[in-house]
């Protein structure tokens, strides 16, 4: 796992309300466009560069820890 961004507003202690997930870093070009509109609409966001099919187990953990984040 490669983490890329904690949260668009770390100073803040809010939960994120949206995750944005890719498979490799490489997909980060073609979502950043959406972190952008995320980040100018101060959503709290948090990206994560995760690979379902490398470490489905960890995958699976996140999905299910997401609401306590």
């Amino acid at each position: 796992m490669e983490k890329i961004l904690l949260a668009l507003n770390p100073l803040k202690k809010t939960k994120a309300k949206v995750a944005v997930i890719m498979g490799s870093s490489s997909d980060l070009t073609t979502l950043q466009p959406a972190i952008d509109i995320l980040k100018k609409f101060k959503v709290p966001t948090e990206v994560e560069v995760v690979s379902a099919h490398r470490s489905p187990e960890f995958m699976q953990d996140y999905a299910k820890k997401a609401e306590d984040r």
